[in-house]
């Protein structure tokens, strides 16, 4: 394989790898965001519906998401 292959492939990886670790993390943060919530008492889905609800119409809903998980946990 080329040198210039095995680099577009790495930086390829790289981006990709970039991705997920930011999916992960906003996951982690929406989790843990969910927790605050269920320990007011509401249930599991409740709690995802309502960090949802106040996500609705914002741009990349999942980033916006992560936000305002990091914003429960403050």
């Amino acid at each position: 394989m080329p040198v210039m292959n095995c680099i577009t492939a790495a930086t390829i990886l790289r981006d990709q790898m970039q991705k997920l670790e930011e999916t992960l993390e906003i996951r982690r943060l929406v989790d843990k965001a969910k927790g605050v919530l269920m320990d007011t008492g509401l249930n599991e889905p409740d709690a995802y519906r309502k960090m949802q609800k106040l996500a609705m119409g914002k741009p990349k809903r999942s980033l916006y998401l992560g936000h305002l998980g990091g914003s429960i946990l403050r």
